[in-house]
């Protein structure tokens, strides 16, 4: 399994985890969903750019898919829809 942090891959861990936080910075929604599509091997994209813009601080380990996108869309009062095999995050954005 990975593990992602801040982006950067570190190699085979036991578990996946993904970390929102990079020396202390928010991380954008479009950073967290590019890890995510590497990491649970799926198709997440972004409504519109002003959801990309969008910044949270959050660590993620071995929680499901679902209940990662529950953690985005309710931090970030976003909704998590799917389209086949593609997922879609879309709401108004942060301002």
């Amino acid at each position: 399994e990975r593990q992602l942090v801040g982006g950067q891959r570190k190699g085979a861990v036991s578990g996946c985890r993904l970390e929102g936080v990079q020396s202390g910075q928010l991380i954008a929604v479009e950073q967290i969903v590019f890890q995510l599509n590497i990491i649970y091997n799926v198709h997440i994209k972004l409504a519109s750019e002003d959801i990309a813009n969008c910044r949270m601080t959050t660590t993620f380990e071995n929680q499901s898919l679902d209940a990662v996108l529950n953690v985005i869309s309710e931090t970030l009062n976003l909704l998590v829809t799917k389209d086949g095999d593609t997922i879609i995050i879309s709401g108004e954005g942060c301002l």
